[in-house]
């Protein structure tokens, strides 16, 4: 009788210890698993960067290009039309934060 409460007795510390362990690598799949998703995010930014500069650095392509005066100009016509692309976005967003506080009490509570 003694003898098997004393391997129940080290099977459980046994288990506990094991549990223990799954745990500790259960914790670091998931920080490994947050710094692949950041890394993959890392690499999408670069990839984006590369497809929009087709590849190469902007510096590189103005000391490559034919003329140079005419790649300024475009670069010059992308940077405003990415500037005007994206200055209408924070307005709306403020707009739409603003409409519910500027809608009647009644249109407020009412759901939809």
């Amino acid at each position: 009788m003694e003898t098997g409460r004393r391997r129940v007795t080290r099977a459980l510390i046994e288990l506990t210890a094991i549990k223990q362990r799954v745990a500790a690598l259960q914790s670091d799949v998931t920080h490994q698993q947050a710094d692949v998703a950041a890394l993959r995010s890392r690499v999408g930014e670069f990839a984006s960067a590369q497809y929009r500069s087709d590849g190469m650095d902007t510096t590189v392509q103005l000391l490559l290009a034919s003329q140079p005066d005419d790649f300024l100009a475009r670069m010059s016509t992308v940077a405003s039309l990415t500037e005007r692309q994206s200055a209408p976005a924070p307005r709306s967003g403020r707009s739409k934060r603003c409409l519910p506080r500027s809608r009647p009490p009644a249109q407020r509570s009412r759901p939809g």
